[in-house]
């Protein structure tokens, strides 16, 4: 009883005392963003994959890309003539967003040619 006293005087604590540190938690879903601008002098068509959403981006504008799901979100970015296709390998647990000034954007059409 005495060291505790004296321990308490002094400002110390035992080991068990301490609280135990909270364990590390792998983050779940985490969010990045990507601008995507139109620089060419026609409409850019814009796939969004493995959903088939096609968007369509004017000439001289320009898109923000909002990626939510897992840290190691994998994307796969192909250009071609006219069109951008993003891949997305985490389909299932994540989603991938268009935005163009502060709306979100709503796909043109769904390609069914799979």
């Amino acid at each position: 009883m005495m060291i505790e006293r004296w321990m308490k005087a002094m400002g110390w604590r035992r080991v068990s005392d301490e609280p135990e540190p909270a364990p590390y938690v792998e983050p779940r879903e985490t969010s990045r963003t990507y601008r995507i601008a139109n620089t060419s002098g026609r409409a850019l068509a814009v796939f969004l994959e493995p959903w088939g959403a096609v968007y369509r981006l004017n000439a001289g504008e320009y898109a923000e890309l909002l990626v939510e799901g897992p840290p190691d979100h994998p994307l796969d970015w192909e250009f071609g003539e006219g069109t951008l296709v993003i891949a997305s390998h985490a389909a299932d647990e994540g989603m991938l967003t268009l935005w163009h000034e502060g709306e979100q954007m709503h796909p043109v059409s769904v390609d069914t040619r799979r």
